[in-house]
């Protein structure tokens, strides 16, 4: 008997003579919600996701730092890690000065393997060094100049305690697209960082891969204890990792905000939806029709048109991404880190679209089948109709 009911109910909602403009117009603001909820999370993701897989690309997924900096050690843990299936480089980094003519900059300095540079130097030779492009505009350089690294670390006691230093050209300046790398990074290769620290030393060793590395965190804590440790690019980063939750999360927040206010209207177009079918409710129920019945039947009806209002919504959103990611043309300035937006759904995203939009909406809709429930007393109603 359910299916004539439910039957019975949308047609009175959206094809009667008196059919319900207001609750249909909340049912479309619930599959606007879902909508605009998911677009904004995958928009929003994809340039946070970006982001933060630029970065992971040239930083890596995790690194590991050494107390004890010889070069024979750091070489043994980088062949235990390659075991595993995972793609490292062995760096000496050093917090230096540049000194470019009249300009001087503080700086990051990546010791690397001239003879094995990683990827994302395309144009690396071995007797120069790469910028980032913001530290070059910095301290006004080109192609060809003449810099001077100064380390105030490490000294030499001749003419009472002298910072060391070295001279190199300068290379290609490489735009990471990462403000941080950018402006206070370059790569050189690591012999003339040893030269400036007096032995062979390495301290960093940079790790890239599909790992579990709070696994590999325990067992090189167990195995070479007080000697490294290992810190994955969250880890680094907590700061920005915190800010990123907090800007999702206030996302969310401001659309339950929305999503309450659409409820408002939900509530206000069932009682209204009530009222007008009382009167064909009260004579199904005289023809024999169960009150709880009836009570059932709408509870279902209530659970399905909030539900496929809120898949509808999530239909039009995925095929608007679809649009955005295979059409959309490239929007932004050559400046900004994406021309044209990224497009990053995740299962997550997906799940809490649909998830407050139907939970709000199937909870405001509860509290009017309880005032539909506390006013249903048909006897009372026909006795006084």
């Amino acid at each position: 008997m359910i299916p004539p009911f439910l039957k019975y109910f949308f047609i009175f909602i959206f094809r009667g003579r008196q059919k319900q403009r207001l609750l249909f117009l909340a049912l479309s603001g619930v599959a606007i919600s879902s909508f605009s909820l998911l677009v904004l999370q995958s928009t929003m993701g994809g340039l946070q996701n970006s982001m933060v897989e630029k970065s992971k690309n040239i930083l890596g997924d995790a690194l590991i730092q050494f107390s004890k900096q010889d070069s024979v050690f750091v070489q043994g843990v980088e062949q235990s890690i390659r075991k595993k299936g995972l793609k490292t480089q062995a760096e000496l980094v050093l917090e230096v000065l540049l000194r470019h003519e009249n300009f001087i900059s503080p700086a990051i300095a990546h010791g690397i393997d001239p003879l094995s540079p990683p990827s994302y130097l395309t144009e690396y030779k071995r007797a120069t060094a790469e910028f980032g492009i913001d530290l070059g505009h910095k301290l006004q350089m080109a192609p060809g100049s003449n810099i001077t690294i100064i380390s105030p670390s490490h000294t030499d006691s001749f003419m009472d305690d002298i910072p060391r230093s070295a001279n190199i050209d300068v290379g290609h300046f490489k735009n990471f697209s990462i403000p941080e790398l950018d402006a206070s990074h370059f790569f050189v290769r690591k012999s003339l960082l040893q030269n400036i620290v007096g032995d062979l030393s390495l301290n960093t060793l940079r790790i890239w891969g599909d790992y579990d590395y709070e696994v590999l965190k325990l067992e090189l804590r167990a195995k070479y204890l007080g000697q490294l440790e290992l810190l994955t690019w969250e880890d680094q980063h907590s700061t920005l990792v915190y800010s990123l939750q907090l800007e999702s999360m206030v996302m969310i927040f401001l659309f339950i905000a929305m999503t309450f206010l659409v409820s408002i209207c939900i509530i206000s177009g069932l009682l209204i939806f009530f009222d007008k079918i009382k009167v064909d409710l009260a004579g199904l129920y005289i023809l024999g029709a169960g009150q709880d019945k009836i009570q059932k039947s709408f509870s279902l009806f209530l659970i399905v048109i909030t539900h496929l209002s809120t898949l509808s919504g999530l239909l039009l959103a995925f095929f608007a991404l679809w649009l955005l990611d295979f059409y959309a043309p490239n929007i932004m300035p050559e400046m900004f880190v994406e021309r044209k937006i990224p497009i990053h759904i995740t299962k997550t995203g997906v799940f809490i679209s649909y998830l407050i939009p139907q939970g709000m909406a199937y909870l405001f809709s509860l509290f009017s089948m309880w005032h539909f429930k506390k006013e249903s007393d048909w006897l009372t109603f026909l006795r006084g109709y």
